[in-house]
């Protein structure tokens, strides 16, 4: 959910209507309905399939209903090469892009040295992730309700004194 709300959200369409044009916007919109049909189908095959273990701890996700909801060889392959590509992506794509985003503007708005950016991000991942499964559950539940409770009013005050300009931005990005 933090990926659903964080840092992709604004500096991603940025840079899509930075490098592209504002029509870049109608694509995203686009993706974004396809994007919420398949979140929809991946959490409900991640509650469908997901298992206890003698804990009482519940475990799921695309590895295991692909496993368990495609039967024999092919299911274990597709379950092995999503866990090894959803590593890999989580640094290129999720972390460092965020770290970098997120380092760079906090070094332009505040002189802060990316470097330091980077070991304070580096330390609290740690710390979130050394507290396991129901650490990184605490720490999102709190976090990700605080980012949206920042994020939509932040949005409605830029949209609110900019309503003017709302019509002509609307026209470019369909004209």
């Amino acid at each position: 959910m933090a990926a659903t709300v964080g840092t992709g959200n604004i500096v991603g369409v940025a840079t899509a209507i930075g490098i592209g044009s504002p029509g870049a916007l109608f694509w995203i919109w686009v993706t974004a309905l396809l994007g919420m049909a398949s979140k929809y189908s991946d959490a409900f095959l991640g509650v469908r399939f997901r298992t206890t273990d003698t804990a009482g701890e519940k475990s799921g996700g695309p590895q295991y209903y692909l496993e368990r909801g495609i039967p024999g060889g092919l299911g274990r392959i597709l379950a092995l090469s999503f866990a090894i590509f959803a590593v890999r992506a989580s640094f290129d794509i999720g972390n460092m892009t965020q770290g970098n985003s997120i380092a760079s503007n906090l070094g332009r708005s505040f002189a802060v040295p990316t470097w330091v950016t980077g070991a304070v991000l580096a330390g609290l991942t740690l710390v979130v992730l050394v507290g396991g499964i129901k650490s990184i559950g605490r720490i999102t539940a709190g976090f990700v309700p605080a980012m949206i409770l920042l994020y939509v009013p932040g949005a409605l005050y830029i949209l609110g004194t900019n309503i003017g300009d709302v019509p002509a931005a609307f026209a470019q990005v369909f004209f």
